[in-house]
């Protein structure tokens, strides 16, 4: 702190002008300790890392115009065509205790940022780590913990929210499944709003640190959650129906024969409607 206000830094290699204005003054808008913003990096994920390693407090922010090695779970490949969507990691200097839920917790915050930019659309969580509206995949959240072995631990929370693209600039085995908020008719999606609602919701729901999902949080999850009642199949092939999210923040996955057992890793997904 330099006389009691957060120190702003864009960064050697990060753009000093974002969106017309200085990445200072979104810094000061949006209450981050740092800011960078790239015009094209390879991942936000990882610069966010380097950031923390080096000191950076809690809730420093990396955005990204373009990310050439952007990624999803389990390494997949996370199409960020420039300019097309909001690409950005926020730095918890501390893991949280309750790391497994976490992810969950950013999907409600995104969820939440997405519908007050978007006050047409209904956000859904498809369970572990997926947005989606009106059954198309808008957005994906990848939150990556670090221990460095000298007692130093943090999370790197990556968030990645589509918003201008159009069918054909996704891979054609995407075509049927990803979309954009501009496909489902939010046209003028600003990227600075959007990303300071989201900051805004991840302090509510992050600094606080709940370790389960309880009560009216809970509620919402469960409101939210795009694969309660349907069919899916597991990554091991097993099929059977999702009954919902625990409050450990676990997949309520029940066989065909009703018996039923919480997944805690791996993917899932949906089963075409009969």
């Amino acid at each position: 702190m330099r006389g009691g206000r957060p120190v702003r830094h864009t960064g050697d290699r990060g753009s000093r002008i974002w969106q017309g204005e200085p990445v200072a003054r979104w810094a000061e808008r949006w209450g981050v300790p740092l800011l960078e913003v790239h015009g094209r990096l390879g991942s936000t994920n990882d610069r966010a890392r380097s950031l923390a390693r080096g000191g950076a407090p809690s809730f420093s922010v990396v955005i990204a115009d373009e990310q050439t090695r952007g990624r999803g779970r389990e390494g997949r490949r996370w199409l960020s065509l420039p300019g097309s969507g909001l690409w950005m990691t926020v730095v918890l200097a501390r893991r949280p205790s309750a790391h497994s839920i976490v992810p969950l917790l950013v999907g409600i915050a995104a969820a939440r940022a997405i519908e007050e930019v978007c006050p047409d659309l209904r956000a859904e969580i498809e369970w572990p780590n997926d947005l989606v509206v009106a059954g198309r995949k808008v957005g994906g959240i990848l939150c990556e913990s670090w221990d460095d072995g000298a007692g130093g631990r943090g999370m790197a929370i990556g968030t990645g929210i589509n918003i201008s693209q159009r069918v054909a600039d996704f891979p054609p085995e995407l075509r049927g499944r990803a979309g954009s908020l501009s496909m489902m008719g939010a046209t003028s999606v600003s990227r600075p709003a959007l990303a300071g609602a989201l900051l805004a919701r991840l302090r509510e729901l992050l600094i606080p640190g709940a370790a389960r999902l309880e009560g009216a949080l809970h509620r919402e999850l469960t409101w939210r959650d795009a694969l309660r009642g349907r069919g899916v199949v597991l990554g091991s092939g097993e099929t059977g129906t999702a009954r919902g999210i625990s409050s450990g923040g676990a997949l309520l996955f029940e066989k065909s024969g009703g018996a039923r057992r919480e997944i805690r890793s791996g993917g899932v997904r949906l089963l075409p409607d009969p």
